[in-house]
């Protein structure tokens, strides 16, 4: 880069954080598919139109209540399957079959809702349409277009997750005891089949069922403040629990062992040892789970500035710098290389503004080489992540991306690391756009030993940013003082160069 331009400059760093701030003051929370959600796409649309030369607002529809609600679908769906079971005295074959197919649907469901980011629900339910946008800002370069660079980012904010916001790692202890007790349901399900089409039941396989659900709260307390506190279980989002949140695991381990104490009689003295029994156990023991998960999410938004108005806001200061480029320095500015700056909604409810973005685009893009970089939650400034795949959606991310990313990285002499996504962290629009049949990666600044702090809560707010620069060094020591303007600065620096080297190409 030239060095009569210097990207990472107080006026391109407090471009950045005014941007952030503006957007949550005026239009506040973000929801999919809400008013608020409009309104500040219309903001940046007219931000857009100071620098491209051409600025589009495109409609989609969507589903915005579907993607979260398939949790208090499977929760209902349990309860049904419970019930059923409690008819198996009369007639064992017929009701656990019923309930095992209840137990797959359920796990189709969230196949389909979650692990494919799939608008299955709807087929079937009765959700709401609800209509969003995206808005697509277009750079010409100074001469014909032979390549095409797309950089995105969503305005959207999630609806907070109560468990988050109330419990922080309770968040995860509740929802993986959610998913074990569904398993061991259909454990349960599936041993009653067999026991019914056999004509037997094995008293060895009931006993050891039923002493390891009554064992698992214990062994769950024991993984989360104990093996949690190493840096390496669930990327050290444990190593600092809160003591509110030991308190509710060793409360609800508290409650379950009382459970166990008063049906001791009832499970092994009283008549025979039983899987109605082990499944009424198993339900009594799930109940502060089941509750917790039942008001997983609100209906209110957060205000969403890290996740992910700090990425939407390198997005604009790219249409900034190459304006300025094209103008004052025209030796910096992309050749043949076209920018369209993309900024779209809804990827909290399942990346559906991304996909709709590269469904329209990706026919007429890929004529030419296209590629897209999408920034998500930009607090770290120490280095940046680099994503190949994002395993919850198990989709493959672009190595024509990624690895001119990595580039990119090394040439500036910022710290990258190449990285599958976690299967537990959801997804980013880079999967929404790979499927739709684009070419994209996702750069990311995060520490997912934060992620429990402020993620997908009211705490989620501009207060969290810097406002004043801090040298990219100074990393900050926990959520509360990351050094989120070096992190956007770095970003921002980049994917400049990624456009540079494009260009080149």
């Amino acid at each position: 880069m030239s060095k009569e331009y210097i990207i990472e400059s107080d006026e391109n760093s407090d471009y950045m954080y005014n941007m952030i701030k503006n957007i949550i003051d005026t239009c506040g929370p973000r929801a999919p598919c809400s008013e608020a959600e409009r309104k500040a796409s219309e903001l940046v649309a007219g931000e857009l139109k100071d620098y491209c030369e051409s600025v589009d607002i495109e409609e989609f529809t969507t589903y915005p209540k579907a993607f979260l609600g398939w949790i208090k679908l499977a929760l209902g769906f349990w309860f049904i399957s419970f019930l059923m079971f409690l008819l198996t005295p009369i007639n064992a074959l017929i009701f656990s079959a019923i309930c095992l197919g209840i137990g797959f649907f359920i796990l189709f469901i969230i196949w389909k809702q979650f692990l494919n980011y799939e608008e299955w629900t709807p087929k079937i339910f009765p959700y709401k349409q609800g209509t969003s946008q995206n808005v697509v800002g277009v750079i010409k370069p100074s001469g014909e277009v032979k390549k095409r660079v797309i950089y995105s980012g969503h305005i959207d904010s999630a609806f907070r997750f109560n468990l988050i916001q109330y419990t922080r790692q309770g968040y995860a202890y509740f929802l993986i005891g959610g998913i074990v007790a569904l398993l061991a349901f259909l454990i349960i399900y599936i041993v009653q089949l067999v026991y019914a089409i056999i004509n037997i039941e094995l008293v060895i396989i009931t006993l050891l069922l039923t002493f390891l659900i009554m064992a698992l709260p214990i062994l769950f307390a024991f993984f989360f403040l104990v093996l949690g506190k190493n840096e390496k279980v669930f990327f050290g989002a444990f190593s600092k629990i809160t003591p509110f949140a030991t308190a509710l695991i060793l409360a609800v381990t508290g409650y379950s062992i009382v459970i166990d104490i008063l049906l001791w009689d009832y499970l092994f003295i009283i008549s025979e040892i039983t899987l109605l029994k082990t499944s009424i156990l198993l339900f009594l023991i799930s109940i502060p789970s089941f509750i917790a998960l039942f008001f997983f999410a609100s209906r209110k938004a957060t205000p969403g500035a890290i996740d992910n108005l700090t990425a939407v806001a390198p997005c604009m200061c790219i249409a900034k710098v190459v304006k300025e480029w094209k103008e004052k320095y025209p030796e910096l500015a992309p050749k043949n290389t076209e920018v369209v700056i993309a900024i779209v909604g809804c990827e909290e409810i399942g990346l559906r503004g991304a996909y709709a973005f590269a469904v329209k685009h990706s026919q007429e893009y890929n004529k030419i080489d296209t590629t897209c970089v999408n920034l998500e939650s930009l607090t770290e400034s120490g280095y940046q992540g680099i994503f190949t795949r994002e395993n919850t959606t198990r989709t493959d991310l672009s190595p024509e991306v990624y690895n001119l990313l990595e580039e990119s990285c090394s040439d500036l002499g910022i710290e990258c690391k190449l990285e599958e996504m976690p299967g537990i962290a959801g997804g980013t629009d880079a999967a929404g756009l790979v499927k739709g049949g684009l070419k994209a990666s996702s750069l990311i600044g995060l520490k997912y030993k934060d992620y429990l702090s402020f993620y997908h809560t009211d705490r989620d707010h501009y207060r969290l940013i810097n406002t004043e620069r801090r040298p990219w060094s100074d990393q900050g020591t926990d959520y509360t003082n990351r050094n989120i303007r070096g992190a956007m600065e770095m970003a921002l620096k980049i994917c400049l160069k990624y456009l540079e080297k494009k260009d080149k190409e």
